[in-house]
């Protein structure tokens, strides 16, 4: 037995861990508010993340994807399509981290991790579809208004066809 270390009264002990708890903290990054996400709402830890990249990593992976985003076709037929090859390559890894899970606990971190990505990536399909579902949303009020319009102008070019015939009726009789 090391009698140094029994020698410690239990204050210092204390304070011994505290100092080794505070240096165990400094080691570890602080999430930066550029980690985190907000999805429906509810903030969390961006899962690229914890994947252990590096920050250089990360900006050129950012770039990369932000250069794909650029190049990427904008047809709402196409983006649809994209969307559903997710959704059916998402429900493929929940089956698998499914089986993950049950076979090998300890091994479901990557299926997790693969998840998340797609998850990520189906959110970005769909705020990329939004400017397709707003314009078209758009278009269709605009179109209802015109033709309720031209409706009302039918009318009115018939009641004022009425009532020309009637001035002249009322021309007429008076002549």
């Amino acid at each position: 037995c090391d009698s140094s270390s029994s020698s410690l009264s239990p204050a210092a002990a204390a304070a011994a861990a505290a100092a080794a708890a505070a240096e165990a903290a400094a080691i570890i990054p602080q999430p930066n508010l550029d980690d985190v996400v907000s999805i429906f709402g509810e903030i969390v830890e961006d899962p690229l993340l914890r994947m252990g990249q590096h920050p250089q990593q990360q900006q050129q992976q950012q770039q990369q994807q932000q250069d794909d985003v650029d190049q990427q076709c904008t047809n709402p037929e196409e983006i649809a399509i994209a969307m559903k090859s997710l959704n059916r390559q998402i429900m493929t890894s929940f089956v698998t981290l499914t089986r993950v899970l049950v076979h090998e606990p300890k091994a479901a971190r990557e299926e997790l991790i693969t998840l998340s990505q797609l998850l990520i990536r189906l959110l970005e399909e769909c705020n990329r579809y939004r400017d397709h579902q707003a314009r078209e949303n758009l278009i269709r009020c605009l179109e209802d208004q015109l033709k309720m319009k031209r409706t009302m102008l039918d009318t009115l070019e018939g009641d004022l066809t009425e009532v020309q015939e009637a001035a002249e009726d009322v021309a007429r009789y008076c002549s």
